[in-house]
């Protein structure tokens, strides 16, 4: 959905004058945005989600039939049990808030794009719930079929869960558990002492929240598209003076359109920042210019394995160009990305490069007039896996699991990578190789496997 969303607005944008192409574009922006938290949530969510199921599974499969005093390790267990649930519970609510923010951004910006309409305010979902009809009708806009009916379910599922079940709930009486049926727990919410008005709640995965308002967002632009010419915004047609021309003819080259980009090819694809986030108004579908392999043991993932650019072996891979706001300068967007990769947001932290940097030094690069970009940025950080074979890369990344770390193991980044898209020559028996010595048959059974608690109760089992 980033990519559509960001084809609309770079399709859009330049045919609007100066102020409204601006508006226009931090309107939308802002709903990209959004998206991407979502996506930070779920990212969150999985690796939460995995070891607390891990944990939990173990503590249930150490007790014996009959009645026992728990024991010190299972006492341990509970507590971790509980602990990790805690940050599930959190992964989950926050995707219900995260996506109802998003849809009162697509409400607003559904006003923005055509104009306010006397009594029919678009504030929010849950106003463009009981108003769009009215509102397309005021504005005679073709409303597609079926898009009120989304909008209400919805509301339904996102906004009211959100606001009676999270936000706003009252009852002192309520317990939150999880239903535990296959990779996703979900929040199970009822009462104690319950009487015969009680209702017992269950949430969604935030999985399924992000494919609810993607399937939405794409119905919303498709509205959008199919009403353009009764859009409120000025146009540069609207305004033939000499400036106006001046721009419309510099804008009608998409190239100079695209002052500043980043090639993102690895983590940094869904995983922006807080910083470069806000200021993306585009993802354009690309592929490294250079070859790339999983020849990194990165110490903020416990020694997992990660992409980088390699001299030889390696592959050409799928990536995206995150196009950034044009009011952002290349020396600006470069301590960006920087201070990114070390996740390090403090202002004085800038890329100062060095003259001959080592292989654990990052790099700031930059290609030319890349694609339709005038600027692409992207980092290069040296390959340190001497031994690199699929079955080295495999041990790497299950002992990344267990280990102290900042950032997802090396199996969830493989993870990650996989559904983007990327593929490498090492990468399909890299990933044959993590099962086998897992002895699972997914890489989410494989990370559930790695995790230390269920680790110890095979070894126990032995």
């Amino acid at each position: 959905m980033a990519t559509e969303l960001g084809e609309f607005i770079r399709s859009e944008r330049d045919r609007f004058e100066t102020m409204h192409n601006n508006m226009f574009a931090f309107a939308f922006s802002a709903i990209q945005r959004y998206r991407s938290f979502l996506a930070t949530i779920l990212t969150q969510y999985r690796s939460a989600a995995t070891e607390y199921l891990a944990v939990h599974r173990a503590l249930q499969a150490s007790f014996k039939p009959g009645t026992h005093k728990m024991t010190d390790e299972q006492m341990g267990k509970q507590v971790r049990s509980e602990r990790l649930g805690e940050d599930v519970q959190l992964q989950i609510e926050s995707a219900y808030l995260f996506a109802k923010i998003l849809l009162d951004r697509l409400a607003r910006a559904v006003e923005f794009y055509f104009g306010p309409a006397r009594g029919l305010a678009l504030d929010s979902h849950d106003d463009l719930t009981k108003r769009i009809e009215r509102y397309a009708e005021d504005k005679q806009l073709q409303l597609p079929p079926g898009l009120a009916a989304s909008a209400a379910k919805l509301k339904l599922e996102i906004a009211d869960f959100r606001d009676y079940q999270i936000a706003h709930h009252k009852s002192p009486r309520t317990f939150r558990g999880f239903s535990l049926g296959g990779d996703e727990p979900r929040m199970l919410m009822g009462e104690i002492y319950p009487t015969a008005k009680d209702k017992q709640y269950e949430s969604r995965s935030p999985r399924e929240l992000i494919e609810m308002v993607d399937m939405f967002t794409a119905e919303l632009i498709t509205f959008l598209v199919n009403n353009r010419d009764k859009c409120a915004l000025r146009s540069v047609q609207e305004e033939p003076t000499a400036a106006s021309q001046s721009m419309e003819g510099a804008h009608g080259a998409q190239g100079l359109s695209r002052k500043v980009g980043i090639l993102a090819y690895g983590s940094l694809i869904g995983e922006e920042g807080p910083e470069l986030t806000p200021l993306i108004v585009e993802r354009i579908d690309s592929e490294t210019p250079f070859r790339i392999e999983f020849a990194r043991s990165s110490k903020s993932r416990g020694y997992g394995p990660t992409l980088v650019p390699v001299a030889s072996g390696g592959a050409s891979v799928k990536a995206k160009i995150l196009v950034i706001d044009s009011a952002v300068t290349v020396e600006t967007a470069t301590n960006m990305l920087y201070r990114r990769e070390m996740h390090d947001y403090e202002p004085q932290v800038t890329y100062r490069p060095k003259e001959r940097p080592d292989q654990d030094d990052i790099v700031i690069e930059t290609l030319n007039t890349f694609g339709t970009v005038e600027t692409v940025l992207y980092t290069r950080i040296g390959a340190n896996i001497p031994d690199l074979t699929a079955a080295r890369l495999a041990e790497l990344a299950i002992a990344s699991v267990g280990r102290p770390r900042t950032a997802p193991d090396g199996i969830s980044y493989l993870i990650a990578a996989k559904d983007n898209g990327i593929v490498t020559p090492l990468s399909p028996e890299y990933e044959r190789e993590v099962l086998q010595q897992t002895q699972t048959a997914s890489l989410l059974d494989a990370l559930r496997a790695a995790t230390p608690a269920q680790a110890e109760e095979k070894h126990e089992g032995k």
